[in-house]
């Protein structure tokens, strides 16, 4: 199973890369990519 992981553990995976319309498999599944979106960066400080 792939799936996209928070910043807290990108030292140990790479996020998979999909473009719209790309068919992904999870849990026996398939689906298709409707869109992209950009994570949120974590405010620690400030």
């Amino acid at each position: 199973m792939e799936a996209a992981t928070g910043a807290e553990d990108a030292e140990k995976e790479t996020q998979p890369t999909y473009s719209v319309g790309d068919m992904v498999e999870l849990n026996g599944q398939q689906y298709e990519v409707m869109a992209i979106v950009m994570d949120i960066a974590t405010i620690t400080e400030g």
